[in-house]
């Protein structure tokens, strides 16, 4: 098993505001199979109804973002394209925002693969926890960097949260839904990741509270 990296080569996320979702839920993830990087599948019936609800939220934001930047998967672009189809935002894809490349684990059930992706094992013909991480945070750093005056809005997979906790030594056992809306905002007083981080759902209205991803806040009620 590989020595995992210093943290401190990892890339540093700039310090503005900026949403991240995870795609609906597609048929890989109701069978509870491991569905990275290299497993293109399609969202189901409840995934469409995941981002429909997600689509609402994004409505009734009081800032809403900008620009859509979603990965390059089926997952993901056709969960941006029906978050888009009242905002009608701008939308680029980044391959770099991709799942984790699981290599040999795909398609294997999820109860077999988590034990050895929390060791940072790395998967024959795939990445390590860490340079996954360290792919993902340098796509999120560059688009961040390259479109400062907007809010952007990341369509990613719940492998994206993961790869974002890595550089604050975060374990990566916090689930995280499909299609919930988060945004992530500054706070570098916060620990022990600088930032905070509010979740976003559809309950006939509305509805906001500290995510569960940033551990030092109490849990929703």
């Amino acid at each position: 098993m590989p020595s995992p990296s210093s943290n401190n080569d990892l890339p540093i996320v700039p310090a503005a505001p900026f949403y991240l979702i995870r795609h609906g839920q597609t048929v890989m993830n109701a069978k509870r199979l491991t569905c990275g990087g290299g497993v293109d599948t399609s969202l189901n019936d409840e995934g469409r109804r995941q981002a429909h609800l997600a689509a609402k939220v994004l409505a009734a934001l009081p800032e809403k973002p900008t620009l859509i930047i979603h990965s390059d998967m089926k997952r993901t672009r056709q969960t941006t394209e029906i978050l888009n189809a009242e905002l009608q935002l701008p939308i680029l894809a980044d391959n770099d925002l991709r799942e984790h490349m699981m290599g040999e684990w795909e398609e294997k059930p999820w109860d077999e693969v988590f034990p050895f992706l929390h060791g940072d094992t790395k998967p024959a013909g795939g990445e390590s926890r860490h340079e996954f991480g360290a792919r993902v945070r340098a796509a999120i750093t560059r688009n961040l960097q390259a479109h400062a005056s907007e809010r952007v809005l990341f369509v990613g997979h719940g492998g994206t949260f993961h790869s974002f906790q890595l550089i604050h030594g975060r374990d990566r056992r916090v689930f995280i839904p499909n299609a919930a809306l988060h945004r992530f905002d500054p706070e570098p007083s916060h620990q022990p990741m600088p930032w905070k981080v509010t979740l976003y759902e559809w309950k006939n209205a509305l509805r906001s509270g500290p995510a569960p991803i940033c551990p030092s806040v109490p849990d929703r009620t």
